[in-house]
């Protein structure tokens, strides 16, 4: 018996809940190009319609994907597909002295030669 319910737990806890699924879905159509940025999205009723759920989980969805900033939402206007936001810098460049200093290494340099804009 405690085995049974141990399985139904298990895979009660891998069920991916509706509003995410259907989150996942209009996310691939932005990120893929499906619907560019400027794109109006269907109405949720149409949506809601086509996914075969409550305008509710809908929405549900639609707040995760402006939460992501992929979408804004407008009041009587409807949703519309943002344009992609700037990568942020994937690559940090340290101080080179701060670090050393930090580690306890005294650190000196000399400039060789000042070589002038062209």
């Amino acid at each position: 018996m405690t085995r049974d319910r141990d399985s139904r737990t298990a895979i009660a806890s891998r069920v991916v809940p509706r509003y995410r699924e259907i989150y996942e879905s209009l996310r691939q159509k932005i990120v893929l190009g499906e619907w560019p940025p400027g794109h109006r999205l269907p109405s949720e009723h149409e949506l809601a319609r086509s996914f075969g759920c409550a305008r509710m989980t809908l929405g549900r969805a639609l707040g995760a994907l402006a939460d992501q900033r992929l979408v804004t939402r407008r009041r009587r206007a409807g949703t519309v597909v943002n344009a992609p936001r700037p990568q942020e810098s994937v690559l940090e460049i340290h101080d080179i002295e701060a670090e050393l200093v930090a580690a306890g290494v005294v650190y000196a340099y000399q400039s060789l030669e000042r070589r002038g804009r062209r």
